[in-house]
């Protein structure tokens, strides 16, 4: 068949579906200056919205970091006050154990002294605490009696002893 008739053919096909000559021809000058200008403004569009995206999250992790040494400088002072609460439990743990030692101690002495003062019928009204603190007992006790002079001071301890409930 000849060029002529198939493009006739052709020709007809196209205007039978609706179509023209420029909807077939896919390339042509200013339909590639078009589309080249169409996707420079879109790619454009995108490395703005990229800039603008890189300049947001920068900022945000610029906040992010200076937040977070913030933290850990809160977190280093909470610990160091953490640390100087306990020595300081410790102290007054220590220093509570050494005063009950020492009332401990004081009221076994008290008890000693009034069982003394008891058994060798000295008047105890009478005297002046300095000469109670001074009190050096003369007495002699028999066997029994100081087995149960030592009993009673255990007894005094144990009962004196803390006590605690961890």
């Amino acid at each position: 068949m000849p060029a002529a008739a198939l493009g006739a053919m052709g020709y007809c096909y196209m205007w039978w579906k609706g179509l023209s000559l420029s909807d077939v021809m896919f390339v042509t000058k200013s339909n590639m200056a078009n589309a080249v200008s169409t996707v420079s403004k879109q790619l454009e569009n995108v490395s703005d919205a990229l800039v603008s995206t890189k300049r947001h999250l920068s900022k945000r992790l610029e906040n992010l970091d200076w937040k977070l040494d913030e933290q850990k400088e809160i977190s280093k002072l909470i610990a160091d006050d953490v640390n100087d609460v306990k020595s300081n439990l410790n102290q007054i743990g220590y220093d509570i154990d050494m005063i009950h030692q020492m009332m401990a101690g004081l009221v076994s002495f008290i008890i000693v002294v009034l069982l003394i003062f008891i058994k060798s019928k000295m008047p105890f009204s009478s005297l002046s605490f300095g000469q109670f603190c001074d009190f050096r007992p003369k007495v002699c006790f028999s066997a029994s009696e100081s087995k149960r002079f030592e009993i009673f001071a255990i007894f005094i301890q144990l009962v004196t002893t803390p006590i605690y409930l961890c």
